[in-house]
């Protein structure tokens, strides 16, 4: 602070010397020049300040930051300890075209507690590449775009020096490579046969021809258990839909992708390491596990063994087409699995989206409803891990009336169509907004405590993998989910958790518009409401609002439960208005730009143009001119 108070001083010292040698010109004083200048004086003085407190309180408590290659950054107070309670983030670019090169001089954390964070884009909804804590360096990290996102985090006992890392753009990958097949060829871990190194991160990309599909065959792994893993994913990146992840010494069958690209990202931690794996890799027609298959006669798909028990590391996908005009019914005859390890994926259509409409897994011989398409496909995909195995499920599909599409129901203007098993129904405003599906990201769902690292908030979504549990199962504890913005909420699904067969019996529900102000839902009578929840893990229970509420913010305040505080849950509602600009529904000219409003949309022309945005004209060269000579006259007015 004393050199901020220094150096605004020489800056005002400075202004009243140049403000003195202007009034002065020509050995003439001059007031209105004079006034002119010390009035830039003011504001040179303080635009100086507004700097100088900005970089007083960079050099403070803020860390992180944008970064472009090249450069160097370190943990806060580095080479001495970081402070406690630290949360800091950088987000580094390279240009487009190259990959983000991260190579570490240094690193000591707090075991265990202090976590450096590498995300492989731009901010923390990209996939995580890797957490580093202790003292291990790790290695040179590269990822699969032009950006990067770190984020340190410390807790609030011991602290250490930290780490300092430089980064740089490259054309290529420290670890890993761009292959393809044909001819096709092996991949393995680094320094394979031999032991892999601590904290390594390698990406592959393998491409086959278009409408071919890559098959990868392992013929050895080894990795340190439920801590080195081998992440496969269908497609060039690791947003693309994870078909399975391994880790341990079972040698996973054969798999194939979906389409015509699969990337293989492999992942060690600080401790132990093993010789890891080697797999070979070309092109294939069709599914190793799985099918493609078609109907109108339908037919079924089942687990491979079934009705014994299906294999360890199995990773299968069938693809089902109907004629177009038609939707798929999907009919369950059996459905048993590992519960919370072995899962049956269901996608809305014969190409995934990031969106999963359906997910199930469990061991209490649960079957689940009839799955309904709102297309002609539907994709389903089986992965199991390397413990329990089941005898799976088996299912019959065939084409059906798609009769929300082909005029024949009677739903009124405000309903909106859904086909059932053997008809219609029509509800008002009933949508999922996106827990299930993922549209709601991992980090707008928060509690007001976590019990570990394996029953975070993210996990609370509708027949999800795991579940969210709080840390003590105290009343008061609560689940909240950010929507994104102001929606109409009707309902919500609540379910259990199936790794430990807990789950909520009655719950209360908040809500909220900025997040702040909270209100507890309550009945026509002004008593707030408990809802009913559930009686196992495994049902899912609907609950529906006698009232609409308006809402961007949803609480569950559980009331009762069984053995723990844990649950998982999807919100029912709507938008709460069509967004006219992102529709197209608006009136805006060609020439003007469409802003989204609460309440509807306006309308402003572009630069160069004039008018109410509905109608713009351009300004034209008299306008120029009158302007010109405006300013021009400006001028002269104040020189005299």
């Amino acid at each position: 602070m004393k050199i901020l108070i220094i150096l605004l001083n020489n800056q005002i010292q400075l202004g009243l010397y140049v403000s003195r040698q202007v009034s002065h010109q020509n050995g003439r004083p001059s007031q209105h020049r004079q006034q002119n200048v010390s009035e830039m004086d003011r504001r040179r003085v303080g635009l100086t300040l507004v700097l100088l407190l900005l970089a007083d309180s960079a050099n403070g408590q803020a860390c992180g930051g944008m970064l472009t290659a090249p450069g160097t950054a370190t943990s806060p107070n580095y080479p001495n300890d970081y402070n406690t309670d630290e949360t800091c983030e950088w987000t580094i670019n390279v240009p487009e075209g190259s990959l983000v090169l991260l190579t570490f001089d240094s690193f000591e954390t707090d075991d265990d507690y202090d976590f450096l964070y590498i995300y492989n884009g731009g901010s923390d909804t990209a996939p995580l590449l890797q957490s580093f804590s202790g003292d291990t360096i790790p290695g040179p990290i590269t990822g699969t775009t032009n950006q990067m996102f770190l984020r340190f985090t410390s807790d609030g006992s011991g602290t250490y020096p930290g780490f300092q890392f430089s980064y740089t753009a490259t054309d290529t990958q420290v670890c890993g490579g761009i292959l393809s097949a044909p001819p096709g060829g092996t991949v393995t871990s680094p320094n394979y046969p031999s032991n892999y190194p601590n904290s390594a991160i390698c990406l592959w990309t393998i491409t086959v021809p278009e409408g071919s599909l890559v098959l990868l065959t392992f013929h050895s792994f080894e990795t340190d258990e439920d801590y080195d893993f081998l992440y496969i994913y269908d497609g060039g990146s690791d947003s693309a839909l994870l078909l399975n992840s391994f880790t341990g010494a079972t040698i996973p069958d054969p798999l194939t992708s979906i389409t015509n690209q699969m990337l293989l990202l492999f992942t060690s931690d600080g401790d132990d390491t093993y010789p890891g794996f080697q797999a070979s890799y070309t092109a294939a027609d069709t599914p190793v596990c799985g099918g493609i298959l078609s109907a109108p006669h339908g037919g079924t798909v089942a687990t491979p063994n079934y009705s014994g028990n299906y294999p360890n590391y199995a990773t299968c996908h069938w693809t089902i087409t109907v004629p177009e005009g038609s939707i798929v019914l999907l009919t369950f005859d059996s459905f048993e699995t590992d519960s919370d390890s072995d899962f049956l994926y269901i996608y809305d259509g014969g190409r995934y989206s990031r969106l999963r409409p359906w997910s199930f897994s469990g061991e209490k011989k649960f079957i689940p409803d009839p799955i309904i398409s709102t297309s002609n496909q539907m994709l389903l995909l089986f992965t199991s891990d390397y413990y329990d195995t089941y005898p799976g499920f088996q299912a019959s599909y065939t084409a059906a009336v798609d009769r929300c599409a082909d005029g024949s129901h009677n739903c009124a203007p405000q309903e909106t169509c859904y086909n059932t098993a053997d008809s219609f129904t029509c509800a008002v405003c009933q949508d999922p907004l996106g827990m299930q599906s993922g549209a709601i990201p991992d980090g707008s769902i928060t509690a007001s405590s976590t019990y570990d690292s394996d029953t975070v908030p993210y996990l609370a979504r509708l027949y999800g993998r795991g579940g969210w549990e709080s840390e003590d199962s105290n009343l008061g504890d609560w689940l909240q989910v950010d929507l994104g913005e102001i929606k109409k909420v009707t309902g919500t699904i609540t379910q259990g958790v199936s790794s430990g067969e807990y789950w909520v019996k009655s719950y209360k529900l908040q809500h909220s518009t900025d997040g702040a102000s909270w209100t507890t839902y309550a009945n026509s009578e002004g008593t707030e409401k408990v809802f009913i929840g559930n009686t196992d893990y495994y049902t899912p229970v609907t609950n529906l609002l006698d009232n609409a509420v308006e809402a961007r913010y949803v609480r569950f305040l559980p009331q009762t439960w069984e053995s723990y505080m844990s649950m998982r849950a999807e919100i029912l509602g709507c938008n709460l208005r069509v967004d006219e600009c992102a529709g197209g529904t608006n009136n805006c000219s060609p020439q003007a730009t469409c802003s989204d409003t609460p309440e509807s949309f306006t309308c402003t022309c572009n630069p160069g143009y004039i008018g109410n945005g509905v109608t713009c004209t351009g300004k034209g060269i008299f306008y120029l001119l009158l302007s010109v000579c405006c300013q021009a006259l400006w001028h002269i007015r104040t020189d005299n």
